[in-house]
């Protein structure tokens, strides 16, 4: 299980100040911001209220959007919550499962995922905004598998 060090806290609190490390619950709280910029595209600068949890279950936590912006954003577009990178259990879908470990080749890295982050957000509210991805998004999980299964068995 992933727990954060002094120093992993030390650069997050300069970095995300409103961020919280609470250790006794192993997660992060709190207001994350961001200023990004993908390519010629425009810049966005925005946050988000967050709880990113610490499990056993893999190498990244699990990010929960806590104020419903992201299902503002779904209901104004007329889209569902999903559409937006978040699962029915309330948990983003930051990544599929088989690139994990391609990305976090070391494990987990808070640089990267701070990064990460910011990359998913910056998505998340482009297209909440302009009502288009900025980039094409993946497949959720089991969408990805079955597409990679039917254009095996066509081969």
């Amino acid at each position: 299980m992933v727990t954060l060090t002094y120093n992993e806290i030390s650069w997050l609190w300069k970095v995300q100040p409103g961020l919280t490390y609470i250790h006794c619950a192993n997660l992060l709280a709190g207001t994350f911001k961001f200023t990004a910029q993908y390519r010629t595209l425009e810049k966005i600068t925005d946050s988000y209220d967050l709880v990113i949890r610490f499990t056993s279950n893999g190498i990244l936590p699990e990010v929960y959007e806590t104020r419903g912006k992201i299902a503002r954003m779904a209901k104004i577009a007329g889209k569902q919550i999903g559409d937006f990178h978040v699962n029915s259990d309330g948990t983003l879908c930051m990544i599929r499962e088989d690139k994990v470990y391609s990305i976090y080749k070391n494990g987990f890295d808070l640089k990267l995922f701070i990064n990460h982050l910011m990359t998913h957000f910056y998505w998340i509210s482009y297209y909440g905004i302009y009502g288009k991805e900025p980039w094409i998004a993946e497949e959720h999980g089991y969408g990805y598998l079955l597409n990679k299964l039917l254009w095996t068995k066509r081969l």
